[in-house]
């Protein structure tokens, strides 16, 4: 079967799909055709998946894979096979055309398959397409790996891209990241690398002196890379509190609770200091749709979103770690952050956020849903259900958030002793 009539099924399903008058009659070679259809798919899907159908600043995370796979998605076929697979299910799934779904589906199959045989090839691991492709592959299992039969899968599958990025950049070391694509792509995705770190409570590599600083020995730190400076040290108050509730003779429990307690003071002095010198603006308790935001207000809004993600799992242990809670000042509480984080979601939510909006909400909202699983009767947990249950939005998250739930390896909502 050629490319053609490969494609013009799936060039008529894009045209019913836009209800565009738009001819798309491609009557020319199989190449022009791939290219045609390729250039008008992902025209598309930018335009939904970007705020706006605007590039993204790259002082945020989560922003320069979107320039980067611009970029280089003609020069490397698994990436351009996964992102027309991601661009054929997002808009199949906005205009719920399940053949898009499907085919884009079978695209994505095929990209995997690449994917496998390019990761065994010491020549093909390093191209800098595989990184970004490895991005756009764990936001497909997010947005479209659900799996009627097992309920787990996808958070496995999305995890499991995860930390192949990891390894990916393990590969390459800190000096190896200090520059061209291989940097961008390090300070882009460091944010969600510390996840699976998160999730084990064990403290990630990325944390050392060298993952910290040597990429950046060419380059300046932005805000938000000093703060995910700290978000990536989170894990070791997590794995100092496991130790602590693991210990049984009450010298050393009480000398492990006073290290944890000067570790968690010494995080807390770092995000007040960062917050200061932020210079936020306040996100409005009751957001108006109708309000007029730019992108810049959108990658604002998500770089704060990670600090108050930050501050809920640090005073969360601090709270628990505490001898008194009249000994802690009123602001170390895990319910004001979650109330930051609540307020925000109109902002990712908006249609107009487009799907990237989605894609960084889905951190915070996971760990503040995790933290009012005990507070179902508090007016942040019915305001983030509300957005997820009722909001058109929200609903595309539903389906990743349950499977987290369900999955007890690979668990954004992860639970040991009451602490994340």
């Amino acid at each position: 079967m050629t490319a053609e009539r490969l494609l013009i099924p799936m060039i008529q399903a894009l045209r019913k799909a836009t209800k565009s008058d738009e001819p798309l009659d491609i009557l020319l070679s199989d190449t022009l055709v791939q290219a045609a259809f390729e250039a008008k798919c992902l025209g598309l899907f930018w335009e939904s998946f970007l705020p706006f159908g605007c590039p993204i600043p790259e002082t945020t995370t989560s922003s320069s894979w979107t320039l980067l796979a611009q970029d280089l998605y003609l020069h490397e076929p698994i990436l351009r096979k996964a992102l027309v697979a991601l661009a054929l299910a997002n808009i199949g799934k906005r205009d719920n055309k399940q053949g898009m779904r499907d085919t884009g589906l079978r695209i994505y199959g095929k990209a995997l398959c690449g994917m496998r045989v390019a990761l065994l090839n010491p020549s093909q691991v390093n191209y800098d397409g595989i990184l970004v492709a490895t991005k756009i592959m764990s936001l497909f299992e997010m947005f479209h790996g659900d799996d009627r039969q097992d309920k787990v899968a996808q958070a496995r599958a999305w995890l499991d891209h995860v930390k192949g990025e990891i390894a990916l950049f393990l590969g390459r070391g800190p000096k190896g990241c200090a520059s061209g694509v291989s940097h961008r792509m390090f300070r882009d995705g460091r944010a969600i690398m510390v996840l699976p770190s998160i999730y084990r409570r064990k403290k990630s590599i990325l944390s050392s002196p060298a993952w910290k600083h040597i990429p950046w020995s060419l380059v300046p730190k932005s805000a938000t890379d000093s703060l995910v400076d700290i978000l990536v040290d989170i894990p070791i108050v997590l794995e100092k509190w496991d130790d602590l509730q693991g210990e049984t003779n009450l010298g050393k429990k009480q000398r492990l609770q006073e290290a944890l307690l000067q570790t968690c003071w010494k995080y807390d002095r770092d995000l007040l200091a960062w917050f200061t010198s932020f210079g936020p603006v306040k996100v409005a308790e009751d957001f108006d749709y109708n309000a007029q935001i730019s992108t810049k207000d959108i990658a604002r809004a998500h770089t704060l979103n990670l600090y108050w993600t930050t501050c809920l799992i640090l005073y969360n242990v601090m709270c628990r770690a505490a001898v008194s809670q009249t000994e802690l000042p009123a602001r170390i509480d895990p319910l004001i952050c979650c109330r930051h984080i609540a307020r925000s979601l109109p902002i990712f939510l908006k249609k107009s956020s487009g799907w990237w909006g989605l894609s960084v909400a889905l951190f915070p909202m996971g760990m503040a849903l995790r933290f009012l699983a005990t507070k179902k009767d508090s007016e942040e947990y019915s305001r983030i259900r509300g957005f997820i249950d009722h909001e058109t939005q929200g609903f595309h998250l539903s389906q990743f958030l349950s499977s987290s739930r369900r999955n007890t390896s690979a668990l954004l909502l992860h639970n040991v002793q009451g602490i994340f």
